[in-house]
């Protein structure tokens, strides 16, 4: 800090001639003096870093501590969706908006996380914004815009300097409307990049936002990447068909968005990914217990597979069941807490994930079968 206060005051106690100082601020990616100009993300002598009047959600982007555990696709899968939205976001058409719409339970947010770690490899991911229902500063707007804008600064290091620009000469940006935050905090930094850089922004479960006017206003802004003409944004966007978002996107041309619905895909592909899905899960439960590696066998996999009617998240809970201590003990008190007998559903895909893998496993797993690892959860 010797060296800097010497750069901020000249030797004598003045400041060196022929230079000029710039708001700036000591960072861990400091570039050196560069002729008469110290850079604005190079030195910043005593002023406070202008990102923390940002408010952000911590848990917001893909890959947040809290979200570490959470599945990506796996390879063979989803392979087909994947190409589609690969080829949407390289493309340099009005579509600025991919809308990938389904019903509960269907992948959307597994499917978020690939397409996400997948542009974050390649350095073109500008930021993500996973929202939950319930979550805390990730279930409503009120940090949304300026989430987006932190992670910007970070991703896109062009941007930091804009962005920085804005917060100064508008100190009291948290605080305003959507629009205007969106404005100067994202659109704005991003038009005055050089290049033909292209950039993917991705937001999912926007349904599990709290507030359906927000939800509106935030897919009509998503919208305002089509307004940028030498950098790129793509807007990747997944949530549940709800009436808000369809109203949302009822004020925007169709030229400017493609939309595709999850639970259209062919029930064949579906079943074939989540067939996947489980072989590789049961693989990971066989290795932890005393199981054979083919183990629990093609027909237990196909009755799962058939029981989930295309519902990832019934397969996961159904795994999740299995693993969490002796399967023998699990399937009897499965067995004992169903009051309707398996001949009077209609369907095994009626069942909870529980009643019915407890079901297809009750000939599968023995007694004592797994003594030597009863201790662990398989």
């Amino acid at each position: 800090m010797a060296y800097l206060d010497e750069l901020a005051s000249g030797r004598n106690g003045e400041r060196a001639p022929g230079h000029r100082y710039e708001h700036v601020r000591v960072s861990d990616n400091a570039r050196a003096h560069l002729g008469d100009t110290y850079h604005s993300d190079t030195y910043h002598v005593g002023l406070e870093d202008p990102f923390s009047r940002l408010p952000h959600a911590e848990d917001a982007p893909f890959n947040a501590y809290s979200k570490q555990h959470e599945p990506k696709c796996l390879p063979d899968t989803r392979i087909d969706l994947l190409k589609v939205i690969h080829s949407w976001a390289d493309r340099q058409d009005q579509r600025c908006i991919f809308w990938l719409s389904g019903l509960a339970g269907t992948g959307k947010s597994t499917i978020s996380r690939t397409v996400a770690r997948s542009y974050y490899d390649e350095k073109r991911l500008a930021a993500s914004f996973f929202f939950s229902r319930g979550g805390g500063d990730v279930s409503h707007a009120g940090k949304f815009v300026t989430s987006i804008a932190v992670q910007l600064a970070h991703n896109v290091p062009a941007c930091r300097e804009h962005i920085c620009e804005a917060i100064a000469s508008r100190r009291d940006i948290a605080s305003q409307s959507l629009g205007d935050q969106w404005q100067h905090l994202v659109v704005r930094p991003l038009s005055l990049l050089g290049g033909l850089s292209s950039y993917v922004l991705v937001v999912d479960a926007l349904d599990e936002c709290d507030n359906d006017n927000n939800i509106r206003i935030i897919v009509q802004l998503l919208a305002e990447a089509r307004t940028l003409t030498r950098v790129r944004l793509r807007v990747f966007l997944t949530s549940r068909p709800e009436v808000p978002i369809r109203h949302g996107f009822y004020q925007i041309a169709d030229a400017e968005h493609q939309d595709y619905v999850l639970h259209n895909i062919s029930p064949s592909v579906v079943d074939h990914d989540i067939s996947v899905f489980l072989e590789y899960n049961f693989g990971l439960i066989a290795q932890e217990c005393c199981q054979a590696a083919d183990w629990p066998g093609q027909v237990v996999i196909k009755k799962l597979c058939q029981s989930a009617s295309g519902l990832f998240i019934w397969a996961a809970t159904a795994c999740r069941f299995i693993q969490q201590g002796e399967p023998y003990s699990k399937v009897q008190k499965a067995r004992k807490e169903e009051v309707v007998q398996p001949d009077q559903r209609d369907s095994w895909s009626d069942r909870t994930p529980v009643i019915a893998a407890s079901y297809i496993f009750a000939g599968q797993v023995a007694p004592n079968s797994c003594r030597e690892c009863s201790s662990k959860a398989i």
